[in-house]
């Protein structure tokens, strides 16, 4: 939600303390089992915080994870842009969130709407979501809608089924008291026409204001899904002021309706509405489907299994975590249903669930970074996986106590419905980022997987060393169970931040992007936000902190990149003199080779091998060699060496050579060169194949 401040009077009290669960009953969830035998409690309470907003009076050895693509990071909207779109107000944080097509980008956050051209990464469009006052209400995206406001907490992501954007963003209106008519909450949610999004928009409203008990409560923090047949909106419910309870999670069901007359075709749709909060009343996030047909059913499942509903929030029986798992089946009511069923799976001791989520130091002072909760950030469901992220507080020695991004894979194949089989674990793992600084936190993730099974996840990071930037990390699919590898810092922080307009609370986030390249369902891009340089105070307040979002992109990080070292001993010479020549090949990406790999050495007359290739040598010029993992041949121009053994990740191979120098009644400079061939191995970079020795000869 947005706190408003007006010029220069502050409106207290509306960023509400999270409150004790208000139990809602949930009719028609079935329930679950088994259970642990030990009563399961959630330390976190749903996030609940819309952006504050002002107007002023005026682990090292893991592989390296892929290098940004050409052209990114690219820069997004920031603090001071996000002022100009509001017409003067200013917000914190920024919920970044972003999706792409094969020919755009889209990002959000909070007020404002972008999109880029992926051809020249030129920006086409920036606007605000809602309205801010007279001038700025016919312009925002959502006019067609009629916002009260700027909105909050907006998301977007890219329906690969149909090639489409599916934008949501939050409005509540205020009454100031308990209940009253003039509270109100709606859902604003955008579809467009097809992959590009300056055509055309279909636009629905839904009602998100409930009375529960003579209480009004208003809808915070969605989730956003789709499956190959509808939408899926997830929020939590909070009071309205003055009132300071909550009510549990909604799930709203969007047919799409591509072919019905329905949204997806420029009309309109019935949705169905539910309550999800279950027994255990955590956050609720709905998995984004992939492939053909959705999820699979299953004997004690309809034909058409919809998603998957998420939750952590510490969720522990007082000595381990658990995940809480809802699948929504029949989501359209084919056979009767929706149909809710709940379970939760045991991920052992993972978090150190008698301790809030610590915030984030920072270098420059003292004021800390806010990591928020242990929420669910987001889910995908594919190949008979469940994948999901949250973050949580690594305490036992000797790691440091840090806030820590975590992710899960479970296992879905034995029966898509988690009461008559609780998904298995597969695997976790913390995104630690102790290999960027040390004492580093890594907070607010996303997790994308792509149609190899490689897992990327985004995410933030701050230490007492650093600025908070924005990082992200990969795993291949063959990598060890439980690993990732290297950090890549793509947007580091870049000045001291402290933005909180009074408050506080020092906000960040409260979320970030990552997701598949529809392009080639291979690639990864990534949207979140980093520190910027700090920029002059508001009238009323001394804070300089600004933050800027970015985007960034990995290009096919599954092909290994391989790169030559030649070395000639002696690279002196006087008169004829023998020498050795090695190549040693070495794979920088740490993914294995697949097929031949050849280097070429040109020929020259002042240079001639001694005898033959020695395929049995294992030592020349005092160098250990492969050479017999290599073949030779020659043509007129070049020595040409190949190979159709493997280099593993990370590794290198090499051959040797000994050859005698001759130049006659000669002296001067001579460049020997090794290159490797393009695509040799599999790899497709080709500016880093060609390395050289300086041989100096002289006249005896």
């Amino acid at each position: 939600m947005i706190l408003t401040i007006q010029p220069l009077l502050l409106l207290l009290g509306v960023l509400l303390s999270l409150s004790p669960k208000v139990g809602v009953t949930q009719t028609g969830l079935v329930a679950e089992t088994p259970l642990p035998s030990v009563p399961l409690s959630s330390i976190g309470q749903p996030r609940q915080g819309e952006a504050v907003l002002i107007k002023p009076a005026q682990d090292s050895s893991a592989p390296l994870s892929p290098e940004p693509a050409s052209g990114f990071p690219v820069n997004a909207i920031d603090f001071d842009q996000q002022g100009v779109n509001t017409g003067g107000y200013y917000n914190i944080p920024p919920d970044p969130s972003g999706a792409v097509s094969a020919t755009h980008l889209v990002n959000v956050t909070n007020t404002s709407i972008e999109w880029y051209r992926r051809t020249d990464l030129v920006r086409e469009n920036t606007q605000l979501l809602g309205y801010s006052d007279i001038a700025t209400q016919l312009t925002g995206f959502f006019s067609a809608l009629n916002p009260a406001n700027l909105t909050f907490d907006p998301k977007v992501i890219y329906d690969q089924f149909e090639d489409r954007f599916v934008v949501v963003t939050l409005e509540r209106v205020n009454a100031g008291v308990n209940p009253s008519t003039g509270n109100n909450s709606r859902i604003l949610l955008a579809v467009s026409d097809d992959a590009d999004p300056n055509g055309t928009w279909h636009f629905q409203a839904l009602a998100s204001k409930f009375n529960v008990s003579g209480i009004d409560y208003w809808a915070d923090y969605p989730g956003l899904a789709v499956d190959e047949d509808a939408i899926y909106i997830t929020a939590n419910l909070f009071a309205f002021p003055p009132s300071t309870t909550d009510a549990g999670q909604r799930l709203w069901i969007i047919p799409k309706g591509s072919g019905s007359g329905g949204l997806y075709a420029g009309g309109s749709a019935t949705e169905t509405l539910l309550d999800v909060t279950g027994t255990y009343a955590t956050g609720k996030q709905p998995a984004h489907v992939f492939g053909a047909g959705g999820l699979p059913a299953s004997p004690d499942t309809t034909d058409n299994p919809g998603t998957v509903l998420v939750g952590y929030d510490g969720l522990s029986d007082g000595s381990d975590e658990f995940v809480s798992i809802i699948l929504v089946d029949d989501p359209l009511g084919e056979y009767g249903g929706p149909y809710l069923f709940q379970n939760v799976s045991s991920v052992g001791d993972i978090d150190n669930t008698a301790a809030s989520m610590p915030d984030a130091p920072q270098f420059g002072g003292s004021i800390l970074v806010e990591t928020n909760d242990r929420g669910v950030f987001n889910a995908v469901w594919r190949d008979a996986s469940l994948w999901t992220t949250a973050q949580v507080f690594r305490a036992p020695a000797p790691i440091r106590a840090t806030a820590t991004a975590h992710w899960w894979q479970f296992d879905t194949s034995a029966n898509i419905n988690p009461v008559s089989q609780a998904y298995s674990i597969v695997q976790q793992g913390n995104v630690g980022a102790e290999d960027y600084a040390v004492g580093t936190y890594t907070f607010m993730p996303s997790i994308a997987v792509n149609s190899a099974g490689d897992l990327a996840i985004g995410f933030s990071l701050s230490a007492s060393s650093t600025y908070a930037g924005a990082a992200y990390a990969i795993r291949l699919s063959e990598d060890t169970l439980g690993t990732i590898q290297d950090t890549v810092v793509y947007s580091p922080g870049l000045d001291y931040y402290q933005r909180d307009f009074g408050g506080s609370q020092n906000r960040w986030g409260d979320y970030s992007a990552t997701v598949v390249d529809p392009a080639d369902d291979l690639g990864f891009l990534f949207f979140n936000e980093h520190a910027m340089e700090q920029g002059t105070p508001l009238p009323g307040s001394t804070e300089l902190g600004r933050w800027r979002t970015s985007w960034a992109q990995i290009e096919h990080p599954f092909v290994p990149d391989l790169t030559p070292i030649l070395t000639a001993t002696p690279n002196l010479m006087t008169g004829a003199t023998n020498y050795a020549i090695t190549v040693r090949v070495r794979e920088l990406n740490d993914i294995d080779t697949e097929g031949s790999i050849t280097v070429f050495i040109p020929k020259d007359s002042r240079w001639t091998l001694d005898g033959s290739y020695d395929p049995t040598a294992t030592l020349v010029g005092g160098v250990a060699v492969d050479n017999a993992d290599w073949a030779y041949a020659d043509n007129d121009t070049q020595h040409v060496f190949s190979t159709s053994v493997a280099i593993g990740a990370g590794t290198s191979s090499t051959f040797g050579i000994d050859a005698t120098w001759d130049a006659g009644q000669t002296q001067g400079k001579y460049s020997i060169t090794s290159q490797i061939s393009a695509g040799s191995g599999s790899e497709d970079r080709i500016d880093n194949n060609v390395d050289a020795e300086v041989l100096d000869y002289f006249i005896n």
